[in-house]
């Protein structure tokens, strides 16, 4: 332990020390009228407002005639990937979404950040034009707004334009060149539909609790004073919450020449001045020193108590260390998956469920459940309203990609993208795969698609569809909303919330735009033999009960033809999981139960084995009966080498980390009237 904090203090004084960059945003700094400067609450920005135009004529990056810059798309909100990594709060940020009423955004639904320098609505001011132009370490981004329907004309005096960059460094600069009515207090007079907040805000989570610390400012329209050729620039301060690791929190603040600490119980690195803390009191992060510590407390600590605990602790590790083994050699290789499923539901023992029916497609590849229950469709459905990171669908052209954070296993496919379609369900965004998913198809005639939103909470996604006869309207008579939720492990959900005219059968009486089709399809290739088989199931919806809170449920089955490698196929871990003996025909490159829907071209299969040594590839070893003897000694070594290195690693913790416990045990002999106390 000594030597790693020797290493650690080592480190910090050689690491090269960073040079302060020079800011090339602002060559003006000192030479400016105007200048006044706000701090954040928490002091982890400062916020300079300036008239300049000067200032502006360089900030400002002329777009028109550009052969780079970009635009974004209308009507929905444009996500760019950036080239360098923009460090905002410590964070590596790679991709923004743009807004179309004005700033951006985090894209990854796992953080929270704005940077708005103005909010316009859609009721007065139409967005004209909003581009992007990246250039070295940073992004530029424009809008221009004016009254609704003169985008076109050549009168620019009532033009609202500005632009926000975003620099590699963490720095933010909004510049608004033009502002009719004289500043931005009259024009939001003039259109109310423009927001009186704007500024930049970064929700910043303590790792090892629920606390969270809205960093940044939002400011007032009306109680600044922005008018043509002010810039207003963000500017981050040195901060040791910046730091995310020990190693950056000890020589990133050396070189930054702050004075920092790290608590690895809470995960934080923080000044203890800082707006941590509070976090870093609360989670006990000051280690007490020894000195002060009462003796009677390490009294009882001997060097032949330590070595009975370490023995005991040896003997508790090894012991582990052995079950370990023996599980994983006699029960752990032997266990089918399948029993091991928990049932979500517990379909059996719930009396709100009202009758089930099960089926199966026709080569028995998923296993349907459909059922009907308000208790069940209420907990599976999930309330965006009240969800953070929830993701609006704004591609009104066409299907839109959205990416998964986790793989969806279906057959044999892990997928990581999906094809959101507006008339409901998704498809494969892959071209060389082809798949859909359908909860209900509704065409373009009678209902429209008012609202579609997505929701993830690994491992799964759950889409939500809000179809009416007339989005705009209070009359919610004709509101047709369903959910669809993929999980990683392959499961699909279909969850029914509201159905008029009482099921869907006669909703589609009612309105013939809805598709009679509903299911899963899945088309499974054979290239060697040049045909496929069609995988899953289509239902009938003039011949289902589908109403409100019905809940339908898909699983796909585990089949041996979800195997594509000759190892996967054959290997023995693969047959103990499933139960399933697995067969692979070389020449076709496929494998197969021969009992599954593959067997008629199976059996034309000239050479097929199911032995493992036959494949080149090796995925798992197998354990054969012979051999599980020496299967369990060479386990049982192996884990009891890293029962004894973390053993030793526990020790070297125990006896390097003053804090936790005090190994001093040459006390002064006790005296009346005075306390004991250790040899300095």
């Amino acid at each position: 332990m000594e030597f790693f904090q020797y290493f650690i203090v080592v480190a910090v004084i050689i690491s090269p020390i960073c040079a302060t960059e020079k800011n090339e945003t602002n060559p003006f700094t000192g030479n400016l009228v105007n200048d006044t400067d706000k701090i954040d609450p928490y002091n982890t920005t400062r916020w300079t407002f300036t008239q300049s135009e000067s200032l502006v004529q360089f900030l400002w990056d002329d777009m028109d005639g550009n052969a780079e810059t970009k635009y974004v798309p209308d009507y929905s909100p444009a996500v760019i990937g950036l080239p360098f990594d923009f460090n905002l709060f410590g964070q590596n940020i790679r991709k923004v979404e743009v807004m179309r009423e004005g700033g951006i955004r985090s894209a990854d639904p796992e953080q929270w950040w704005v940077a708005v320098p103005l909010k316009v609505g859609k009721l007065g001011l139409t967005p004209c034009q909003i581009k992007f132009l990246l250039k070295g370490a940073s992004l530029s981004i424009q809008w221009q707004y004016r009254p609704q329907e003169s985008c076109d004309t050549g009168n620019s005096d009532d033009e609202l334009s500005y632009q926000l960059k975003i620099h590699a460094n963490g720095s933010i600069d909004f510049v608004y060149k033009q502002i009719p009515f004289g500043n931005l207090k009259d024009f939001q007079v003039q259109f109310p539909d423009v927001g009186s907040k704007f500024g930049v805000s970064y929700q910043y989570k303590v790792p090892a609790s629920f606390d969270t610390f809205t960093l940044g400012l939002q400011l007032n329209v009306n109680e600044t004073d922005i008018k043509d050729n002010t810039v207003v620039s963000v500017r981050p301060q040195p901060q040791c919450t910046t730091f995310r690791s020990l190693t950056s929190c000890m020589v990133g603040a050396k070189n930054a020449s702050i004075s920092c600490a790290w608590c690895s119980k809470a995960e934080i690195c923080s000044s203890k001045r800082d707006f941590l803390g509070e976090a870093w009191m609360d989670n006990g992060c000051d280690c007490p020193d020894p000195r002060y510590l009462q003796p009677k407390i390490y009294s009882w600590l001997s060097w032949a108590s330590i070595a009975t605990i370490v023995i005991g602790m040896t003997l508790v590790v090894l012991l582990t260390g052995s079950l370990i083994a023996i599980f994983y050699a006699k029960i752990g290789y032997r266990v089918p998956i399948n029993y091991l499923r928990e049932d979500l539901y517990r379909l059996t023992e719930d009396k709100s469920i009202g009758p089930l029916e099960f089926k199966f497609d026709t080569h028995h590849a998923t296993q349907w459940t459909m059922f009907n229950s308000k208790k069940v469709a209420e907990e599976l459905w999930v309330n965006m309203d009240k969800e953070n990171g929830v993701k609006t669908v704004m591609n009104h052209i066409g299907p839109e990609v959205i990416h998964l954070p986790f793989e969806f296993q279906f057959f044999d496919l892990n997928i990581r993208k999906i094809e959101v379609l507006k008339e409901g369900g998704v498809r494969s965004a892959d071209p060389k795969t082809n798949w859909f998913m359908i909860p209900v198809t509704v065409g373009k005639l009678g209902l429209t698609p008012c609202q579609i939103r997505f929701f993830f909470k690994v491992p799964s996604l759950a889409i939500q569809w809000k179809f009416r006869e007339h989005c705009n309207m209070e009359d919610q008579s004709t509101e047709l909303s369903f959910q669809m939720s993929l999980f990683m492990t392959g499961r699909i959900e279909f969850i029914y919330q509201k159905i008029p005219f009482g099921n869907l059968r006669n909703f589609r009486a009612n309105f013939e735009d809805i598709g009679q089709k509903i299911g899963v399809n899945y088309r499974y290739e054979l290239p060697k033999l040049k045909t496929h088989f069609v995988l899953g199931i289509e239902l009938n919806v003039d011949e289902l009960e589908i109403k409100e809170n019905t809940v339908i449920n898909v699983k796909s089955r585990q089949l041996c033809t979800n195997y594509r490698t000759c190892g996967s196929c054959l290997s023995e871990k693969t047959r103990n999981l499933t139960m399933l003996d697995c067969n692979w025909c070389r020449d076709l490159e496929m494998c197969s139960s021969k009992d599954d829907f593959l067997r008629g071209v199976f059996w034309s299969c000239g050479h097929y084995t199911n032995e493992q040594p036959y494949c080149r590839e090796i995925l798992y070893q197998a354990v054969t009966k012979k051999d599980d003897i020496e299967s369990i000694y060479k386990l049982y070594y192996i884990a009891t080498a890293i029962s004894v290195l973390i053993l030793i690693i526990i020790i070297v913790i125990m006896f390097g980390l003053g804090c936790f416990i005090n190994f001093n045990f040459e006390f002064i002999p006790h005296q009346a009237g005075r306390g004991r106390q250790g040899r300095q």
